[in-house]
């Protein structure tokens, strides 16, 4: 389309242009042609793109020129660690930021079995969510078994963060509690106001959540998560040369640090003090994120950034 307009509006097919992709990243790539050419280059290579068209395509721009070291801002490398759920929204929320970030998702998440808790169902009187892998694991099981949708009819049901209700609001369920910080803290509190037995009230989340939501509720684990192998040998030398690392599990975290030595000058994000607790073993350096979702992530990492550029 961007071809056809510009030729159409008396563009010369044979304008110089060029397709970088994942600009600003370690996977950073670019293609050079002619304006005739763009459809075919850009289907070569991945999103997202930047189109340039024009005579400034046929410069060499691959040669350095002098800089006055003064002045030289420092490349900063983000890698993002997690669930390929979790890494793939923490990468779109860094991108809103114009920050490149590299998706390291290291994490596999396997569901376990969880069958008993439909049979106690009939008991429980909130169910609650704390990510969209644990709201997606449920309900696509219970599609698996055919239960009717209607035995959720008298349910309420409480999310941390939006993202997990817009995951709920898939199967056609609005959430009735979303704590304003994302946090299992702040949701603890609302639950304990309530004044429900812990019977009443069914944790449906990871086998490694929070111990905390356990004063108000019973836990029914879903998954879990364990390291892949084979993605954690892809990411290793962009892992060991990062200068900030996300993790949004201690889980996760150990994972990671269990395979790689961080550059002793990293800086590592973690969602939430259990996570960075589990960092913090390991010598790193450690800022915590004010809440459990992925903007969190990203504005943690951009005021990170801000500092190691001026640094």
């Amino acid at each position: 389309k961007i071809c056809a307009e510009l030729t159409a509006g008396g563009m010369s097919e044979d304008t110089p242009c060029a397709v970088i992709s994942q600009a600003g990243s370690l996977s950073a790539r670019a293609e050079r042609g002619r304006l005739c050419d763009l459809p075919y280059i850009a289907q070569m290579l991945p999103a997202p793109q930047v189109i340039v068209i024009g005579k400034v395509c046929t410069l060499d721009l691959a040669k350095k020129q002098p800089m006055d070291k003064t002045v030289q801002p420092r490349q900063v490398s983000v890698a993002v660690t997690g669930t390929a759920m979790h890494a793939e929204r923490v990468c779109g929320a860094l991108r809103k930021r114009g920050i490149a970030a590299e998706n390291c998702a290291c994490l596999r998440v396997v569901p376990l079995d969880f069958e008993f808790v439909f049979d106690t169902l009939p008991m429980r009187k909130y169910l609650v969510f704390t990510s969209a892998n644990g709201v997606k694991i449920f309900f696509e099981r219970a599609l698996e078994r055919g239960e009717d949708f209607r035995i959720f009819g008298n349910k309420k049901f409480a999310a941390i963060g939006t993202y997990t209700a817009r995951m709920l609001a898939r199967y056609g369920f609005r959430a009735d509690c979303i704590p304003k910080t994302f946090t299992c803290e702040s949701l603890c509190e609302i639950l304990q106001k309530l004044g429900l037995p812990r019977k009443e009230i069914l944790l449906l989340r990871s086998a490694v959540g929070d111990e905390i939501l356990e004063k108000v509720g019973e836990q029914a684990d879903l998954y879990d998560t364990v390291a892949d192998a084979d993605m954690l040998e892809k990411s290793a030398d962009i892992l060991k040369r990062a200068n900030i690392i996300t993790f949004g599990s201690a889980n996760g975290a150990r994972a990671v640090l269990d395979k790689c030595v961080l550059p002793s000058d990293c800086v590592a994000v973690c969602i939430g003090e259990k996570t960075a607790e589990a960092v913090r073993g390991y010598g790193c350096r450690v800022e915590v994120c004010a809440e459990a979702s992925a903007d969190a992530v990203a504005e943690t990492v951009g005021r990170v950034k801000e500092k190691l550029c001026k640094d």
